[in-house]
């Protein structure tokens, strides 16, 4: 008992409210008791592989997990197999188990208090968990736990009871949009964006030389938007970048990592000019200024060129969203040609865009340090650089999103394009369709646009299966050139995926009986606008599926999957299910089992006898199917015949539950060379179930012979005759084949021998003495039998005693002529012998017993004795051994006449 206990119980007395308490604690410490007890075997053998723990460390607590508490990760219920861990809130695992899908309880160690390192909970300190995924192979260390019962507080024999216990997990990763994977000859600026995710505080996001990531030229863990511009990377270099979502649970996975590469050299493509011809100016266009066509600023990889007055480039750069130095070439006055500016000639300049491909000739510049007027080594300090289109295009739409699209449908958008300008020009150009699934309806490849018309273009999304990818994301534009420069429509349509959902994660069939098919269900949904194709599903014995393969639309579909076994066993297998989602396998665990049955047996052992020869002994043992569900096969029964005998021969059945009787018979008949004694086989009974052991003793007791009286003392006469009487208490027959005696004076009346003596019978023997002098007679009458093994050796001996007397005084007592003290008969004994001593007159006698020790445990006699033969019985309640007997007479006419003597007699008990 804890002191906790202890402390309840002492106060007891007292105080009722203790009572309560200690009843309260004993009760909940049974039921978490037997809890631990009555749970299934597949729950307590259940090991962990992820958290480790130190046990037997001190006194302990138990927290309960019921099943209705629904451990769940991120609103998933747990797997089979995934862990609970209970920590210290050092972080310190003091317990945990593995999730068996059923009512559990967990053991917290609590600290050893002998050893100096702390290794284990203390009290008052903070029970934490955790969670680790079998599936995923991941420890969630957010976990919020709530009690039905306790606080989570620590305590020695504290019972907690959880109603809930619930993990947060990671965001997953997002998606990368753009730049798309592999996209080269970007410009040293680039903005990046991603998909964004739920359940995400902010992002993580980096941008590296090498795959590694080891690498880092820009890494930012705060972002609380999906889009990042990084700015100054390096020219004609390869980077990669990833993003991972942070939240409360921690950081998630990294998303896949697409490259990109900047161009090598950031040189005008638009703008041509020659270089070098002569001395130059610089024109410096700040960042700070936002140069811009019309209202819109310039983007990065757009060209300004610099012009002399006759529209020769003589210089260009391009637009980095940073400033920007443009050298403006001069003339070469050793050349015939004009190559470049002149004195004081005024410098013009144009805009490209390189988005739609687009040249703006009217420019309007200010400068804050210099004048358009070119003179060499100048320095010209833009301040304001204002571009304006010669034609008003105008569309409707610059950017058009589909979607989502299902395949074999087809949507539409009208955009309207118009020339808005209010010259009397006319507005030509030319379409470049986009691909597939992308199109344009009834749309010539070139238009003319007079001064306020219009065009109204219809664009088409009709996504297909014959598009690789067939699902996702597309994009595409329409490029319109005209002479008001190229203008683009960005194009982007969904189709998405088809969604594949399960409303199991796994499947638990129990207990089948072997040969029988036990039968589960798994209904197959579809969350997209997309068919969803189940390629194929399959399993492997001894699981089956069907349907193997099938379509879901906006219905569901019903997988029957079905358990048949045909052996004994746990199994385990995988449900694949194939598909066309982004998930292209699922995988559904599948667990079943065919139990063995179990053979029980009445009895251990049998025991038969005592049994005569020729007759037969039974006994019933009976044998019972204490398994689930199978079927027990008893195979065969092995037992040493005929000797012990089953009447049931294998093979036979036994259903669960049910028992059968066997009769087992022991036979004593042919045994060799007699069939007396104890007999020992086993019977073993093997099935499939195991096997039992019975041990089998059968006992047909060799006959017995004793005597009533054990000896027989004729007293002092001439002649005589007396009985005695051989006994058989075996079951078995006594045969006295022979008796007799060694001397003449003792003798048996004529019997005819053999003489059989049964089962508690007795058999008279007349005994006879005749003495022929006077004198002491012993002698022994030797009985012949089969109560002994050897044939014709003595089984029983019996002591005869007689003294002789003269004739005519047989019935007058004799006088010895001298002391004289017999040895003891019978001898050995057990448990009584006779002791004979005679005295020549009349003496004072004392006769004592005394152990090998010395020591006396009886006196026999002990005063005054007649002259005469006299004899004692001792009835010895002493253990087996050598004893001594001690004889000191005193004549008491004489005194000084003394006769001491010491015999030796032996007890067999």
């Amino acid at each position: 008992m804890s002191d906790n206990r202890r402390e309840l119980l002492s106060n007891a007395v007292d105080d009722p409210c203790s009572v309560k308490e200690f009843v309260v604690a004993s009760r909940l410490t049974a039921i978490a008791l037997l809890i631990l007890t009555v749970l299934p075997a597949v729950a307590r053998s259940q090991t962990l592989e992820h958290f480790q723990f130190a046990t037997n460390t001190g006194n302990n607590a138990i927290v309960a997990v019921p099943l209705s508490a629904n451990p769940t990760i991120s609103g998933l219920p747990l797997n089979l197999g995934d862990e609970i861990g209970v920590f210290t809130s050092a972080g310190l695992c003091v317990g945990a188990v593995s999730w068996p899908k059923l009512d559990i309880v967990l053991t917290v160690w609590g600290d050893d208090q002998q050893t100096p390192e702390l290794d284990g909970a203390v009290p008052a300190d903070t029970l934490r968990f955790r969670v680790w995924s079998n599936v995923r192979n991941t420890e969630y260390s957010l976990v919020e736990a709530a009690y039905g019962q306790g606080d989570g507080i620590y305590v020695p024999d504290a019972i907690f009871i959880l109603s809930a216990l619930t993990a947060t997990a990671p965001p997953p990763p997002p998606e990368l949009l753009v730049p798309t994977d592999r996209t080269g000859d970007l410009p040293t600026t680039v903005e990046f964006s991603w998909t964004e995710v739920a359940g995400t505080g902010s992002y993580h996001f980096q941008v590296s030389a090498d795959i590694e990531f080891s690498q880092l030229v820009f890494d930012d863990s705060t972002l609380a938007s999906p889009s990042c511009v990084v700015r100054s990377l390096q020219t004609a270099t390869q980077y990669l970048w990833r993003v991972r979502g942070l939240n409360e649970a921690g950081a998630g996975e990294w998303s896949q990592a697409f490259r990109f590469s900047t161009a090598a050299v950031l040189i005008p493509v638009h703008f041509v000019f020659a270089a070098f011809t002569g001395s130059n100016a610089t024109i410096v266009i700040p960042d700070s200024i936002h140069p811009t066509v019309g209202e819109k600023g310039l983007d990065i990889g757009d060209e300004v060129g610099a012009f002399t007055p006759a529209g020769l480039c003589v210089g260009a750069v391009v637009w980095e969203g940073k400033n920007t130095a443009m050298a403006v070439w001069g003339d070469n006055d050793q050349t015939d040609s004009i190559d470049g500016l002149r004195g004081s000639e005024l410098v013009g300049m144009k805009v490209w865009r390189k988005g739609t491909d687009t040249e703006y000739q009217t420019v309007a510049v200010q400068y804050s340090t210099g004048s358009a007027q070119y003179s060499p080594n100048a320095l010209m300090i833009v301040s304001s650089l204002i571009a304006s289109p010669v034609f008003d295009f105008w569309m409707s739409d610059s950017v058009v999103v589909f979607g989502p699209v299902a395949h074999g449908q087809s949507v539409e958008h009208s955009i309207v394009l118009r020339n808005g300008s209010i010259s009397t020009d006319t507005l030509s150009g030319t379409f470049a369709h986009p691909q597939v699934p992308f199109g344009v309806e009834d749309a010539a490849v070139a238009f003319r646009l007079g001064p306020g018309d219009s065009l109204s273009l219809v664009v088409l999304f009709a996504p297909t299966s014959d598009i690789i990818p067939s699902f996702g994301s597309y994009v595409d534009s329409i490029v319109i050139s005209s002479v008001a420069g190229i203008s683009r429509i960005l194009l982007s349509g969904n189709s998405p995926y088809p969604g594949v959902e399960t409303d199991v994660l796994d499947i638990v069939f129990g207990e089948v009986t072997r040969d029988s098919v036990g039968s589960a269900f798994v209904r197959i949904s579809n969350n997209s606008i997309n068919e969803l194709a189940l390629d194929t599903v399959f399993t492997r014995p001894p699981f089956s599926v069907e349907p193997v393969h099938g379509s879901v639309g906006q219905d569901t579909l019903t997988l029957t999957v079905r358990f048949h076994p045909t052996s004994i066993g746990a199994f385990s297998d995988t449900l694949w299910i194939g598909n066309n989602s982004q998930i292209p396998w699922v995988k559904i665990p599948l667990f079943g089992a065919s139990p063995a049955p179990f053979l029980w047996t009445s009895a251990s052992s049998l025991m038969f006898g005592p049994v005569a020869l020729r007759d037969t002994a039974h006994a019933t043992l009976a044998i019972r199917n204490d398994g689930s569900v199978n079927v027990l096969t008893v195979t065969s029964m092995l037992y040493v015949a005929p000797l012990f005998m089953v009447d049931r021969t294998p093979p036979f059945a036994i259903v669960p539950g049910d028992s059968v009787v066997l009769n087992v018979s022991f036979n004593v008949e042919g045994f060799t060379p007699d069939g007396y004694g104890t007999h020992i086989d086993t019977l073993r009974i093997e099935s499939d179930g195991g096997y039992g052991i019975v041990a089998l003793r059968g006992d047909s007791p060799r006959p017995t012979v004793s005597a009533s009286p054990l000896s027989l003392d004729f007293g002092s006469v001439q002649k005589d005759t007396q009985s005695v009487h051989l006994e058989n208490v075996s079951v078995n027959p006594l045969r006295v084949d022979t008796v007799y005696t060694k001397s003449v004076n003792f003798g048996v009346l004529a019997v005819s021998y053999p003489v059989m003596v049964s089962n508690t019978e007795s058999f008279e023997l007349r005994v006879w003495f005749n003495a022929d002098s006077i004198k002491v007679y012993a002698d022994t009458l030797y009985v012949v039998s089969n109560a002994v093994e050897n044939t014709g050796s003595v089984s029983l001996a019996i002591a005869l005693l007689g003294i002789g007397v003269t004739t005519g005084i047989g019935n007058q007592s004799v006088v010895p002529q001298e002391y004289i003290i017999y040895q003891n008969y019978p001898n050995p004994f057990n448990p009584s012998t006779i002791i004979r001593y005679g005295l020549p007159g009349r003496s004072r006698v004392l006769l004592e017993v005394f152990n090998i020790l010395g020591q006396r445990i009886a006196v026999l006699v002990d005063g005054e004795m007649s002259a005469a033969f006299h004899e004692i019985a001792w009835n010895a309640t002493v253990p087996t051994g050598l004893y001594f007997y001690r004889i000191e007479a005193v004549s008491i006419d004489n005194p000084n006449t003394r006769f001491i003597q010491v015999k030796r007699m032996l007890v067999i008990k």
